[in-house]
């Protein structure tokens, strides 16, 4: 997809220092911490649907019984006589004739979405699940509230230009960061809250051009931050993956 990887060069290129190609060779790196995806098919009319098991009540529902938008109008004609049920275990036995789930919910406005479940309010969406108010996002879950530009990451609000990063608002421009607040250009980075500009901080606020939670002041961390990303970009572009992450330092 056009927008995808256009996108995803634009997050590369101000998070890494340079763009490193389509995002979908990326994808197995990027859903490292998310809920795994699949694709089923539909009940009744035997569609192809993306789904997430693990994220909200899906686990529960029968995937044999899972049904999308377009088969509702479909499983309100079937009925059940009343006349066969004398008790709770027939309910259950009749209920597999007309209980169906359709967990492809949308609302709002939404265009360009791929692959994905529970989103409204949207522009170009792909391979995730839960995305509202938000534009270009890839191989996510949860996020809102006017993000941009989001890849491989998880519960995020009010945030744009970041990769792989969870747990946050507010945060931009940020890449393998957890449970940060009002932050831009962090690294590798958890629970940091107006952190600007800085590498591998741990629960620290109000800091700048900070390595290990101390200030090291702006050419050294320019210097820093530089080898890291080359070094990053050269394992990715080797093997489509980065080993380290926020949760394996």
């Amino acid at each position: 997809m056009i927008w995808m990887d256009a996108s995803f060069g634009r997050a590369t290129k101000l998070v890494l220092g340079e763009e490193i190609g389509g995002v979908s060779g990326y994808e197995k790196w990027l859903m490292r911490y998310l809920y795994p995806t699949k694709f089923v098919e539909t009940a009744l009319d035997k569609k192809k649907l993306f789904i997430v098991p693990g994220f909200f009540y899906i686990s529960y529902v029968p995937e044999e019984r899972i049904i999308c938008d377009l088969e509702v109008e479909k499983s309100q004609k079937k009925k059940v006589d009343a006349s066969r049920i004398s008790n709770l275990e027939g309910v259950k036995g009749v209920l597999g004739e007309i209980g169906y789930y359709n967990i492809e919910k949308k609302w709002g406005k939404f265009s360009g979405v791929s692959d994905s479940i529970f989103y409204g309010d949207s522009v170009n969406v792909h391979h995730c699940a839960d995305i509202h108010n938000s534009k270009d996002i890839a191989y996510s879950q949860y996020i809102s509230m006017k993000c941009e530009c989001i890849f491989g990451s998880y519960r995020l609000f009010f945030s744009k230009f970041c990769i792989k990063c969870y747990n946050s608002n507010n945060i931009s421009v940020c890449f393998e960061c957890d449970s940060c607040k009002g932050c831009s250009g962090l690294m590798f980075c958890h629970n940091c809250e107006n952190v600007h500009d800085s590498l591998f901080c741990f629960n620290a606020k109000n800091l700048r051009y900070a390595l290990f939670n101390r200030e090291i002041g702006r050419e050294k961390y320019l210097e820093l931050r530089k080898k890291l990303c080359a070094g990053i970009v050269s394992e990715l572009k080797e093997k489509s993956w980065f080993e380290s992450s926020i949760y394996n330092l």
